[in-house]
């Protein structure tokens, strides 16, 4: 088992995906202010690793509302025989 590394041990390359991205993004991008869809504090976006929140708490917050269910996706109602069914194949795909 490998050791866990101290936060002093780690380099700066552990931030080399978000210093990446920022570069991939537009200036104009990442110098806009934005609102974070948590608590509703305005922020530049750039200026954020936790995009688009602001902070880690707020990241946090929203993930803790998809595990309670809070959101949801819509999706088409199935009926519990609709479940189980195996969809018909395609006579052309059995082919392949």
């Amino acid at each position: 088992m490998k050791p866990i590394p101290s936060p002093s041990s780690l380099n700066s390359s552990a931030e080399a995906p978000f210093a990446s991205e920022r570069e991939a993004l537009p200036a104009d991008r990442l110098a806009r202010q934005v609102r974070c869809p948590t608590c509703h504090q305005s922020f530049v976006y750039g200026e954020s690793k936790f995009r688009p929140f602001c902070s880690e708490r707020c990241r946090l917050v929203d993930l803790g509302r998809w595990f309670k269910e809070e959101y949801k996706v819509a999706a088409e109602d199935q009926t519990p025989e609709d479940e189980d069914a195996v969809p018909p194949r395609d006579e052309d795909s059995s082919q392949e």
